[in-house]
């Protein structure tokens, strides 16, 4: 109790302290002084922007091939092994080039709009793009608007041997769906088999995938849309859609009604609603520092942190702090050649190096600052997975330790149990590195 008044007394002094240095400033302060601005396109991946609505993430970048590309992500796209999965790729490419090297380039994060813009090209010739995910609907937005007319190719790539590619004749689909999970297998392994009959396996049947549609676009080959005819403005518009369904016919047919209930909303009505979310958003709650350079800075990184938490802290499972919805594939190189900590020497964007599992010493750290914020609807996916899981946890004390309670491993899948890798197939004379003590149930003995 005594720790809760502190933090809640702090939030208010915060509060009271942001409340002052408005009224001295006169004015709402805005996190766009921390905007992140680009002048050149990227290499890779590993040069992208992140974006998001709270359960929907992009990671976005430019390359001076006359692409723009995205990896979609979502905070709720278990595969079969329960490890967090992107949704795909998208690549748009546009004719002439307006990213070629040399070209005027501008790539901003608005951080209070909660977009990105791209403009590139010379003057008459320039190319504007706004990219972003709305913030009350599941769906993103590609804007693009040229002074001249372009040709645009957009193209759906896939690297997974297990996904498939939906043949449509007015958009593109691919999905990944579990044949088979991993979840019978940790409770059996863990000696909680006789619990399965009572609990649902989260992970069987589910299929995670996007839809991809565009205004001016049509079909054009698998996994490709291309442009009818060469023009000025296109509108590409993703899709996701995560759910456990009978097949992957039920799972596009639901993805179909969720996209045109979307679509429902005027484009213009819908971004002027996705703006407005983001200026309350910071508007709820504010730091603004000024003097040393250092100070700048700190006051930078906070509203950037708070934003990326934002972007990946409103869907169904907390932020995941290894990389949360945002990671990129690489190579051992471009990780900083840290030997030694399992990162293979090419990996793909689903990679996390610490694994597939929630370590809660590690998790918490993302959350500590909604508290004083204000942001507590970012608190509710980390309380709602402890809170599926209890009884769960209740059985497993019962079968366990043979009393009433619960407790909850500090390496923990979202639904409850540890990673196979960390309990270890048998219990005798195991002393596992992440687990500082686990008692072995009397099956064990």
């Amino acid at each position: 109790m005594r720790i809760q008044s502190l933090l809640f007394v702090t939030a208010e002094l915060l509060v009271f302290a942001c409340h002052g240095l408005l009224a001295a400033a006169n004015e709402l302060p805005t996190p766009s002084f921390a905007n992140v601005v680009w002048t050149t396109p990227s290499k890779n991946s590993s040069g992208s922007m992140p974006l998001g609505n709270g359960d929907i993430g992009l990671n976005v970048w430019v390359e001076e091939g006359g692409d723009l590309l995205l990896y979609v992500g979502k905070t709720d796209s278990w595969d079969e092994n329960g490890r967090l999965l992107k949704l795909g790729r998208l690549r748009l490419h546009f004719s002439e080039n307006p990213f070629a090297k040399g070209r005027p380039f501008r790539q901003t994060l608005h951080l209070d709009r909660g977009e990105i813009e791209i403009l590139a090209g010379e003057s008459g010739g320039e190319l504007r793009l706004l990219i972003w995910v709305d913030a009350n609907r599941p769906v993103v937005r590609i804007e693009a608007d040229a002074d001249q007319d372009l040709d645009l190719e957009t193209r759906l790539e896939i690297w997974r041997k297990s996904d498939q590619m939906e043949s449509l004749p007015d958009g593109l689909a691919c999905c990944h769906r579990n044949a088979t999970s991993v979840w019978a297998s940790t409770m059996t392994v863990q000696n909680l088999a006789p619990l399965i009959p009572k609990l649902h396996d989260p992970l069987l049947g589910l299929t995670s995938g996007i839809l991809v549609t565009g205004d001016n676009l049509i079909v054009a080959g698998t996994g490709t849309l291309r442009s009818k005819a060469p023009g000025k403005r296109f509108l590409v518009s993703v899709h996701p859609l995560v759910a456990q369904t009978d097949s992957v016919k039920h799972w596009l047919a639901q993805l179909r009604k969720q996209a045109e209930a979307v679509n429902q909303v005027p484009l213009d009505e819908a971004r002027a609603g996705h703006r407005a979310w983001w200026q309350a958003f910071w508007q709820r709650s504010w730091i603004a520092m000024s003097g040393s350079l250092e100070a700048q800075k700190v006051c930078e990184n906070y509203q950037l942190q708070r934003f990326l938490a934002t972007c990946a802290g409103r869907g169904r499972y907390p932020i995941h702090f290894a990389g949360s919805i945002f990671t990129v594939d690489g190579t051992l190189e471009t990780a900083g050649n840290r030997k030694g900590l399992g990162i293979p020497d090419v990996y793909d964007a689903d990679f996390r190096m610490w694994g597939r599992a929630y370590w809660f010493q590690n998790t918490r750290l993302l959350y500590w600052h909604a508290l004083m914020a204000g942001d507590f609807e970012i608190l509710q996916p980390l309380f709602r997975m402890y809170r599926d899981a209890l009884p769960l946890a209740e059985q497993r004390t019962r079968l366990y330790f043979r009393h009433p309670g619960a407790f909850f491993p500090e390496t923990m899948t979202f639904w409850g149990t540890y990673l196979n890798e960390n309990y270890g197939v048998d219990r005798r004379g195991k002393k596992p590195g992440c687990l500082l003590y686990t008692s072995p149930s009397p099956r064990d003995s």
